[in-house]
């Protein structure tokens, strides 16, 4: 019930301004939070609704949502400088809302990641990757390249848990790179195991591992160990002949290395 009055409250305040107050007669969705905020402040600015992704615990309302959503350029085709295109088709955003067991809803919009190129197109789907029971967010964005025939790929993960705030626990390109130079796109899987959560992104015979950190709620990247080099003993001295001269047919003194 609490809940419920909260989520009706903050829609109440966000479509202040957006025609008038709504009148609710049933309880409210908590995606609709991110849509009316977005209308009222984006406007006419405000494109087409992509995706909506909600996060529910068993046998409970849904309490974070994640929107996926395009934004209508300020400039009209007539106002762009010559060789300036206007392609709204991959520009895809993103805005998330968590409705916590304690306090109120946490609503914002998502900033591009720090590896995109660009306006990037986004997927999004729901996925226990922190291994609480509860559904998190998995953001996939890809873009083209010029001049690059793997264009950009992109990891993001955001918790979905009631007691948190809808905060980013992973950001990374899905790069990889050979010895020999050869660039590749690698998989990525999430496994349990030993009571922890790790992200494994593997490829063309490389592999890195992250585990979530629950302190600090995020994966960070498992750091191989340092292999150890047996000390060797120094080399004998070769045994010399009567004449003083030194035998240089006998390297039994010398360790091999394996």
């Amino acid at each position: 019930m609490m809940r419920s009055l909260q989520l009706s409250a903050l829609l109440a305040a966000f479509c202040v301004g957006c025609g008038g107050t709504p009148t609710i007669t049933k309880q409210p969705d908590i995606c609709d939070v991110i849509l009316a905020s977005l209308k009222q402040q984006l406007g006419p600015e405000l494109g087409k609704v992509e995706t909506k992704v909600r996060s529910r615990r068993a046998e409970r309302l849904p309490h974070a949502c994640i929107v996926v959503y395009s934004r209508i350029a300020e400039e009209l085709p007539e106002e762009l400088e010559d060789g300036q295109d206007l392609d709204l088709e991959f520009d895809h955003r993103l805005a998330i809302v968590v409705d916590p067991d304690r306090g109120a809803p946490q609503y914002r919009r998502i900033s591009p990641s720090k590896a995109s190129p660009g306006p990037v197109a986004v997927m999004v789907r729901g996925q226990d990757v922190t291994g609480d029971g509860v559904l998190d967010f998995v953001v996939e964005e890809r873009a083209a390249i010029q001049g690059d025939a793997l264009g950009y790929r992109g990891l993001r993960l955001f918790e979905g848990s009631p007691d948190g705030k809808g905060q980013e626990i992973f950001s990374n390109q899905l790069l990889m790179k050979t010895p020999e130079g050869l660039k590749i796109v690698p998989r990525w899987k999430i496994k349990s195991t030993k009571g922890h959560q790790l992200l494994i992104l593997d490829g063309g015979g490389l592999s890195q591992t992250y585990r979530y950190n629950k302190t600090f709620r995020r994966f960070e990247q498992v750091k191989k160990p340092a292999q150890k080099i047996k000390a060797t003993a120094p080399a004998a001295a070769a045994p010399k002949s009567d004449s003083g001269s030194e035998n240089k047919g006998d390297d039994s003194g010398i360790p091999l290395l394996q």
